[in-house]
């Protein structure tokens, strides 16, 4: 992997780090200070900055309607631990099923190949615990 590579997985990661703690604000900054300095985060700027808010957007959202939900039907502890696990499970299959689809291209009008990597961004956001 180059310095360059490297440095592109640092900004993401620790914008995500910051995202998790409940610092979207300064995983912005992280952001923003870092991208000029590496082509692959700069590339990719804008479109993470978006994900990572809609990812912290989405899992509040989940959070609060699992929260009412529990009020109802409290979930149990099983069903609790599971819950990312069974997260990550669906952001790995989706991202299996685009790579799959990129590499095996199938002809026809209505197919086309979407990009794998959208959820494998989200599989990363998953097992980082967002």
């Amino acid at each position: 992997m180059t310095h360059t590579k490297l440095a592109s997985v640092w900004v993401m990661d620790a914008a995500i780090v910051q995202v998790r703690l409940g610092n979207p604000l300064k995983a912005v900054e992280i952001m923003s200070e870092n991208a000029h300095k590496v082509s692959d985060a700069k590339a990719d700027y804008w479109s993470l900055l978006g994900e990572l808010a809609w990812y912290q957007q989405k899992s509040e959202s989940v959070s609060m309607a699992y929260q009412k939900l529990s009020q109802i039907q409290p979930l149990t502890s099983l069903e609790q631990e599971a819950f990312n696990s069974m997260l990550r499970i669906a952001a790995l299959r989706f991202w299996l099923s685009r790579l799959y689809d990129k590499i095996y291209p199938q002809d026809g009008e209505l197919t086309h190949a979407k990009n794998p990597d959208h959820f494998k961004n989200i599989l990363k956001l998953r097992i980082s615990g967002i």
